[in-house]
Protein backbone atom coordinates (compact mmCIF):
# COMPACT_ATOMS: atom_id res chain seq x y z
CA UNK A 1 0.00 0.00 0.00
CA UNK A 2 1.69 3.57 -0.98
CA UNK A 3 0.97 6.24 1.17
CA UNK A 4 1.16 9.78 0.43
CA UNK A 5 1.96 12.65 3.08
CA UNK A 6 1.04 16.23 2.39
CA UNK A 7 1.73 18.91 4.50
CA UNK A 8 2.04 23.22 4.87
CA UNK A 9 -0.56 23.33 1.72
CA UNK A 10 -1.27 27.09 3.78
CA UNK A 11 -4.21 27.16 1.18
CA UNK A 12 -2.82 26.85 -1.83
CA UNK A 13 -5.29 25.52 -4.42
CA UNK A 14 -2.81 25.47 -7.38
CA UNK A 15 -0.36 23.12 -5.18
CA UNK A 16 -3.01 21.28 -3.78
CA UNK A 17 -4.43 20.07 -7.13
CA UNK A 18 -0.94 19.38 -9.05
CA UNK A 19 0.62 17.07 -5.91
CA UNK A 20 -2.80 15.21 -5.50
CA UNK A 21 -3.03 14.71 -9.41
CA UNK A 22 0.96 13.69 -9.07
CA UNK A 23 -0.37 11.16 -6.56
CA UNK A 24 -2.88 9.73 -8.74
CA UNK A 25 -0.23 9.15 -11.22
CA UNK A 26 2.04 7.35 -8.51
CA UNK A 27 -1.05 4.93 -7.09
CA UNK A 28 -1.12 6.52 -3.97
CA UNK A 29 -4.00 4.59 -2.16
CA UNK A 30 -4.06 6.63 1.31
CA UNK A 31 -3.05 10.45 1.59
CA UNK A 32 -2.22 12.07 4.95
CA UNK A 33 -2.00 15.28 5.99
CA UNK A 34 0.61 16.64 8.35
CA UNK A 35 -0.80 19.74 9.11
CA UNK A 36 -1.51 23.77 7.83
CA UNK A 37 -4.00 23.68 5.51
CA UNK A 38 -4.42 27.08 5.85
CA UNK A 39 -2.56 30.00 6.11
CA UNK A 40 -1.15 32.38 3.73
CA UNK A 41 -2.99 31.55 0.29
CA UNK A 42 -6.53 32.98 -0.80
CA UNK A 43 -7.93 30.07 -0.86
CA UNK A 44 -9.00 28.09 2.20
CA UNK A 45 -12.25 26.61 1.53
CA UNK A 46 -11.37 24.86 -1.06
CA UNK A 47 -8.31 23.36 0.22
CA UNK A 48 -10.30 22.22 3.41
CA UNK A 49 -13.00 20.84 1.35
CA UNK A 50 -10.51 18.69 -0.73
CA UNK A 51 -8.33 17.35 2.30
CA UNK A 52 -11.54 16.83 4.04
CA UNK A 53 -12.70 14.67 0.55
CA UNK A 54 -9.53 12.94 0.11
CA UNK A 55 -6.94 12.71 3.33
CA UNK A 56 -7.52 9.69 5.18
CA UNK A 57 -5.64 12.05 8.23
CA UNK A 58 -5.24 14.95 8.93
CA UNK A 59 -3.43 16.42 12.17
CA UNK A 60 -3.81 19.93 13.35
CA UNK A 61 -0.97 22.13 12.10
CA UNK A 62 0.04 25.32 13.85
CA UNK A 63 -1.39 27.89 11.01
CA UNK A 64 -4.22 25.75 11.58
CA UNK A 65 -4.23 26.19 15.01
CA UNK A 66 -4.13 29.80 15.45
CA UNK A 67 -7.47 30.26 14.27
CA UNK A 68 -8.70 29.10 17.23
CA UNK A 69 -6.48 30.42 19.69
CA UNK A 70 -3.55 33.01 18.54
CA UNK A 71 -1.06 34.04 16.05
CA UNK A 72 0.88 36.57 18.60
CA UNK A 73 4.38 34.66 17.70
CA UNK A 74 4.05 34.83 14.18
CA UNK A 75 5.74 37.44 11.81
CA UNK A 76 3.28 39.97 10.67
CA UNK A 77 2.52 38.53 7.20
CA UNK A 78 1.97 35.12 8.25
CA UNK A 79 -0.32 37.11 10.98
CA UNK A 80 -2.30 38.78 8.42
CA UNK A 81 -2.95 35.42 7.06
CA UNK A 82 -4.08 34.48 10.06
CA UNK A 83 -6.83 36.77 10.41
CA UNK A 84 -7.69 36.99 6.57
CA UNK A 85 -8.48 32.99 7.22
CA UNK A 86 -10.42 33.65 9.98
CA UNK A 87 -12.71 36.11 8.82
CA UNK A 88 -13.34 33.94 5.68
CA UNK A 89 -13.52 30.18 7.83
CA UNK A 90 -15.05 31.56 11.23
CA UNK A 91 -19.23 30.84 11.07
CA UNK A 92 -21.92 33.31 11.97
CA UNK A 93 -25.44 32.45 13.40
CA UNK A 94 -26.38 32.71 9.68
CA UNK A 95 -23.46 31.08 7.75
CA UNK A 96 -24.27 28.05 5.55
CA UNK A 97 -23.79 24.26 6.80
CA UNK A 98 -20.86 23.76 5.17
CA UNK A 99 -18.96 26.74 6.78
CA UNK A 100 -19.71 25.60 9.64
CA UNK A 101 -19.14 21.75 9.42
CA UNK A 102 -15.49 23.07 7.64
CA UNK A 103 -14.80 25.26 11.11
CA UNK A 104 -15.98 22.25 13.27
CA UNK A 105 -13.46 20.14 11.17
CA UNK A 106 -10.28 22.31 11.68
CA UNK A 107 -10.96 22.57 14.98
CA UNK A 108 -11.22 18.78 15.82
CA UNK A 109 -8.12 18.30 13.93
CA UNK A 110 -5.75 15.99 16.16
CA UNK A 111 -2.53 16.59 17.01
CA UNK A 112 -0.65 13.26 16.87
CA UNK A 113 -1.33 9.83 14.66
CA UNK A 114 0.24 6.81 15.91
CA UNK A 115 0.36 3.64 13.45
CA UNK A 116 2.70 1.05 14.59
CA UNK A 117 6.39 2.36 14.69
CA UNK A 118 5.36 5.81 13.18
CA UNK A 119 4.62 8.54 15.00
CA UNK A 120 2.60 11.37 12.67
CA UNK A 121 2.61 15.12 13.77
CA UNK A 122 3.24 18.10 12.33
CA UNK A 123 5.92 19.72 14.44
CA UNK A 124 7.71 16.95 17.15
CA UNK A 125 7.39 14.59 18.96
CA UNK A 126 7.90 17.24 21.99
CA UNK A 127 5.35 19.93 20.81
CA UNK A 128 3.22 17.99 17.74
CA UNK A 129 2.33 21.13 16.61
CA UNK A 130 4.21 23.93 17.16
CA UNK A 131 8.11 22.91 17.62
CA UNK A 132 10.26 23.47 14.40
CA UNK A 133 12.48 20.55 13.76
CA UNK A 134 15.94 22.05 12.39
CA UNK A 135 18.58 20.89 10.50
CA UNK A 136 20.93 21.83 13.88
CA UNK A 137 18.96 19.47 16.25
CA UNK A 138 20.57 16.47 14.25
CA UNK A 139 23.97 17.21 15.29
CA UNK A 140 22.11 17.82 19.00
CA UNK A 141 20.64 14.36 19.02
CA UNK A 142 23.52 12.63 17.77
CA UNK A 143 26.02 14.49 20.66
CA UNK A 144 22.85 12.68 22.72
CA UNK A 145 22.24 9.56 21.81
CA UNK A 146 23.65 6.55 23.55
CA UNK A 147 26.79 5.46 22.33
CA UNK A 148 25.48 2.01 20.87
CA UNK A 149 22.57 3.94 18.79
CA UNK A 150 25.76 6.03 17.58
CA UNK A 151 27.35 2.65 16.75
CA UNK A 152 24.36 0.76 15.42
CA UNK A 153 23.27 3.16 12.93
CA UNK A 154 26.91 3.36 11.94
Amino acid sequence: MKVGIISDLHSNREALNAVLEHMDTQGVDKIYCLGDVVGYGPEPEYCVDVVRERAELCLMGNHDEALFHDALDFNPHARGAIDYTRERLRPRWYSSGAKKRRWAWLEKLPETQEEGRFLFVHGSPRDPVREYVLPTDQDDAARYAPATALTASA
